[in-house]
């Protein structure tokens, strides 16, 4: 089971999965989630899949601007581009990792970058 230790609190991923579940299975409040993309259309395609999900959507349209919006808001689920102008996926979720205050939050990375070299900068990352 892949775990990872963040401030001397284990969480694996099988936990992680459950929390999600159940928040979605139970009528709990609707998860925030933050989206990042500089291509309109994909966040407004994002938003409207996620909603009809019941998740709670909040958009960002660049790197900096989602930093600001996960410090003062703090969603628990980021959805980013890797290609953007600013500050790019990559750049945005080492900052997150490197913030105390937000590295539990939970980063799903999206690109139309198929090359190894990208596919393991964002695992790194």
């Amino acid at each position: 089971m892949v775990e990872r230790q963040v401030l001397g609190t284990r969480v694996s991923a099988r936990s992680r999965s459950l929390y999600f579940g159940e928040r979605m299975q139970s009528g709990n409040d609707p998860i925030q989630t933050l989206i990042v993309d500089d291509d309109p259309f994909m966040l407004a395609l994002l938003e409207k899949h996620l909603t009809k999900r019941g998740f709670a959507v909040i958009k960002a349209t660049n790197g900096r601007e989602a930093f600001e919006v996960l410090r003062q808001v703090g969603p628990p689920l980021l959805i980013t581009d890797l290609v953007m102008p600013d500050m790019d996926g990559l750049e945005l979720c080492r900052l997150v990792r490197s913030s105390p205050e937000i590295a539990f939050t939970y980063v799903i990375m999206q690109s139309g970058m198929t090359d190894k070299e990208s596919i393991m900068s964002g695992f790194e990352a």
